[in-house]
């Protein structure tokens, strides 16, 4: 789950999100193969458009910032590896994730800002 998530980030800085998450990605394959294991790669809800909901299995991308763009490349790639190569791969595209440690903000996604906002006596 190694990425450069940081949405803003990938705004200022695209080469640094396309050197992490496709790259990365790619080291990440080569290594799978040769030690031929499987690979769960998790990708991110945003390469989506925005739509109606709920948005299906085939629903449209529309990557909007170059980390979407970057984890729907990745995917891309992945894929080449499966269909190509036979490793075994599953993308996943989680929504709202959280954990410790999480952002507060806007990147820190609903469910901590939901919680902090509880924690200090704000409406969620």
């Amino acid at each position: 789950m190694a990425a450069q998530g940081n949405v803003q980030q990938s705004l200022d800085n695209p080469v640094e999100s396309f050197e992490v998450n496709v790259l990365g990605t790619h080291h990440v394959l080569e290594a799978a193969k040769l030690n031929k294991t499987k690979i769960v790669f998790v990708s991110t809800c945003m390469v989506y458009a925005d739509s109606d909901w709920p948005i299906p299995d085939d629903g449209w991308t529309q990557p909007s910032s170059p980390y979407a763009g970057t984890k729907l490349a990745a995917e891309n790639l992945a894929l080449s590896y499966y269909y190509g190569l036979g490793l075994p791969v599953t993308i996943l595209r989680p929504f709202n994730t959280y954990g410790p440690f999480q952002k507060t903000n806007t990147e820190g996604g609903v469910v901590s800002i939901f919680i902090k906002r509880h924690l200090s006596g704000q409406p969620s």
